[in-house]
């Protein structure tokens, strides 16, 4: 897209990316989060800037907590990140491992723990048995 070429947004769309360097950019309109542009209190649901699961019922204790606060201004942003495939997820992940050399540190005798999460890790249970039997051969 040229920087000539308006963005294509609309009031509750926003288009983000993240560059590699880990920068996020975002392009869409900022409104303050006000009792007009807040879905729980705003007269139009669809005129509120903030989604609708994003609000607390006007008789929450948290809206009560909060109604004299002034919040910072808020912005729904959607993220697309690149999302590779690799062809062999386990020899890729063995051969990063290996090349981390963070196993070297451990030695025969030691207690580890270890813990997974996706995070969007394809093939999981692969991963993390290929981590155990690298921790049990180190």
């Amino acid at each position: 897209m040229s920087a000539n070429t308006p963005l294509p947004f609309s009031r509750r769309s926003f288009v983000a990316g993240a560059a590699s360097s880990g920068a996020l950019l975002a392009w869409g309109q900022l409104r303050p989060a006000t009792a007009a542009t807040h879905p729980a209190t705003a007269a139009d649901a669809k005129a509120a800037a903030l989604p609708l699961n994003f609000a607390n019922s006007a008789d929450s204790p948290i809206a009560a907590l909060l109604q004299d606060i002034p919040l910072p201004r808020l912005v729904a942003i959607e993220t697309r990140f690149d999302r590779p495939v690799l062809a062999d997820v386990g020899q890729e992940f063995l051969s990063k491992l290996r090349a981390s050399r963070g196993l070297e540190g451990i030695r025969p005798g030691m207690r580890l723990a270890v813990g997974a999460g996706s995070r969007g890790i394809t093939n999981l249970p692969l991963v993390t048995r290929l981590l155990l039997d690298e921790l049990k051969k180190a």
